[in-house]
């Protein structure tokens, strides 16, 4: 902690909780199929199994409910190293705080006293730890430091890798291969 107060936009790690409430839903979904199918069973039968599958597909939403929400998300789930805070105070700036590029839905959260957040986080990448500006965010690590316009450089290569000619191009036939391309592709002209 520096003491010093600054503007936050919060990021907030979501986990596999909506994945596992969608699965449980989906799985409820079927059996309310099922419960509506047994409706055309003759009286009284069917709506014993339709109650019982009823209250299945409800046990089943409330686990899925229970089960998502104790799947807490963290940096380390999409492949993010091990996150360091401020080591120094250096006069108040702060250092030694690793510096994330993420990319996300920016929202506004009415869960948290209402705030707006990236929510949730699709890209997260460490790309060098805070040293007071922003000149220089090399972590000292043995490696390469980071060039100064890592964050700029990062944000437009993600932003071509995601540009409808890219996508349109990944969606040709010839780029449906499984094994490799000589194998089992076909040979087109690639979209520029």
């Amino acid at each position: 902690m520096t003491g010093t107060e600054s503007a936050i936009l919060h990021a907030e790690f979501e986990g596999a909780g909506n994945h596992v409430l969608l699965q449980a839903a989906n799985a409820a979904m079927g059996i309310a199929w099922a419960a509506l199918v047994a409706c055309l069973i003759p009286f009284p039968l069917s709506q014993a199994i339709a109650l019982f599958l009823a209250l299945v597909a409800a046990l089943l939403m409330v686990v899925g409910a229970v089960v998502g929400n104790t799947d807490a998300g963290s940096p380390s789930g999409v492949g993010v190293p091990e996150l360091h805070g401020n080591t120094d105070a250096k006069g108040g700036l702060g250092s030694g705080a690793d510096v994330l590029y993420v990319q996300g839905a920016w929202v506004y959260d009415t869960l948290h006293e209402g705030w707006n957040e990236i929510h949730p986080i699709k890209v997260a990448m460490k790309v060098g730890c805070w040293k007071g500006d922003w000149t220089d965010f090399e972590c000292g690590e043995g490696g390469n430091p980071p060039p100064p316009d890592v964050i700029l450089r990062v944000r437009k290569q993600l932003e071509a890798a995601r540009a409808d000619a890219t996508l349109a191009n990944q969606a040709r036939p010839e780029h449906q291969w499984h094994v490799h391309p000589d194998l089992d592709g076909c040979t087109s002209d690639v979209i520029v």
